[in-house]
């Protein structure tokens, strides 16, 4: 069963300054799609307006997301009275937003088991020990019985990031916006969280993936979009890296 996430003539506004200007993106089940540009091109902020997290009015002054579901009807997200409505459907079972900092996102005062626990808890699955442990494997933990009992402070950059990965499926959520997340991290434990992302979208979820990172871009992903002052001037295969025109996508290759 496929799913589609749409985002259809994003603006975003800060007073009369114009940050994000017709920013078109779509991302289906299985897919690993890549939003990369330079620092200040809208990255981060397309994104946390994919999940809401961008008010209307400041803020977003146009734009819709659509969530289009093979077994049920679409759900979209848009200026309007049922915004808050549709969005509280989008998120959890729709869309998961991994931020850059995911140990902060994680509730510090609560072990790791309670909070795969509250998840499963939400999502209507079973949430016992052996559940838990479960969904912190599939995300490529080796002991998640140990981890379970850990709090989030006692967690590296790379584990937390993979609880949080965890916490997203275990919602259910059918896309994840993953926001720089192999930032910080040294290359093995970056290799690990790709691995694991990499086999999440295999199993039919689909990530958008908001880096600078270009090797990642070139050797994990499925196709790319690039912002420049936020704006799309390409997107394709990972190929368009080497060949496409566009001054913006010169420079990531490191051209003058």
């Amino acid at each position: 069963m496929t799913h589609r996430l749409t985002l259809h003539n994003l603006h975003i506004q800060a007073g009369t300054r114009t940050l994000v200007q017709g920013v078109d993106l779509t991302v289906a089940s299985g897919e690993l799609v890549a939003l990369i540009g330079a620092s200040g091109a809208g990255k981060s902020l397309t994104g946390r307006a994919l999940v809401g997290m961008v008010p209307f009015e400041p803020g977003v002054v146009d734009g819709t997301v659509t969530w289009t579901r093979p077994d049920a009807p679409d759900i979209t997200v848009s200026p309007g009275p049922h915004r808050t409505r549709a969005l509280a459907q989008l998120r959890g079972k729709g869309v998961a937003w991994i931020p850059q900092d995911a140990r902060a996102a994680l509730v510090p005062v609560d072990t790791v088991h309670r909070q795969v626990r509250a998840a499963l808890r939400h999502a209507g699955r079973p949430h016992t020990p052996a559940h838990c442990a479960a969904e912190l494997s599939a995300v490529g933990f080796a002991d998640p019985t140990t981890v379970l009992r850990q709090y989030p402070h006692t967690l590296s950059g790379g584990m937390a990031r993979r609880v949080q990965v965890a916490l997203a499926l275990a919602l259910g959520a059918a896309f994840l916006m993953a926001d720089e997340p192999t930032t910080g991290l040294d290359r093995p434990v970056q290799a690990r969280l790709l691995q694991t992302l990499a086999a999440i979208r295999d199993r039919g979820t689909g990530i958008l993936l908001i880096t600078h990172d270009l090797h990642l871009v070139r050797r994990h992903t499925d196709r790319l979009i690039v912002l420049d002052q936020g704006k799309v001037v390409a997107s394709g295969p990972p190929s368009v890296l080497d060949h496409h025109p566009h001054p913006a996508v010169a420079r990531l290759r490191g051209e003058p």
